[in-house]
């Protein structure tokens, strides 16, 4: 895939993601484009934890 394609899927997927809770950002990598997630917050691992041992 060449550099100018990868990066009109990037732009894409930037856009897509400003829509999302908690989106990261794009990266391009060597398979391509892809979406790097943001760690949740400490706030939402302990809501999992209470839930988990519930």
């Amino acid at each position: 895939m060449d550099y100018a394609k990868m990066r009109a899927i990037a732009e894409e997927l930037t856009a897509y993601a400003e829509h999302l809770e908690g989106a990261g950002n794009v990266e391009i990598g060597p398979s391509g484009p892809f979406l790097a997630m943001m760690s949740p917050s400490r706030r939402h691992g302990g809501t999992v934890r209470r839930i988990r041992s519930s």
